[in-house]
C-alpha cells in the first residue's frame, strides 16, 4: 500500500488579529502545498474543538488546494465527539457552520 505524501506544518500564534486572515491562509499554505495531479482528492481536516475562524480557514485552506490542482474534501476530524459516528460527526460540523459548500469542498 502506498501512503500519500505527508507535509510538516509549523503553528506561529499572533497576539493582534491578522487583517486578512483568508489572504494569510493562502500565502502561508503556497508555501508547504505542491501542485497535485489535475483531480487529486486531497483530504482537508476539520475538528470542533474551538479553533476561531475556522470556516474562514478552511475555505481558504480548500481555495489553496484547488489553486494547485487538487479537489479538497472535509474529513471530520473528533474521535468521540458527534457520538463516534460519521452522522454525528457531520451534523456536529454543520453546527458550526462547516458545509461542503461553505468550505468551497
Amino acid at each position: 500500500m502506498t501512503l500519500p505524501s505527508f507535509r510538516y506544518v509549523t503553528q506561529r500564534v499572533y497576539l493582534s488579529p491578522l487583517a486578512d486572515l483568508p489572504a494569510h491562509v493562502l500565502a502561508e499554505l503556497e508555501r508547504v502545498l505542491p501542485p497535485f495531479p489535475a483531480g487529486a482528492e486531497v483530504a482537508v481536516t476539520a475538528g470542533s474543538r474551538g479553533v476561531a475562524n475556522i470556516g474562514v480557514i478552511l475555505r481558504a485552506a480548500c481555495q489553496a488546494i484547488r489553486a494547485r490542482g487538487g479537489q479538497p474534501f472535509i474529513v471530520p476530524a473528533m474521535g468521540s465527539h458527534g457520538g463516534a459516528t460519521a452522522a454525528g460527526q457531520v451534523q456536529l460540523l454543520e453546527s458550526l457552520g462547516i458545509t461542503p459548500d461553505s468550505a468551497g469542498a
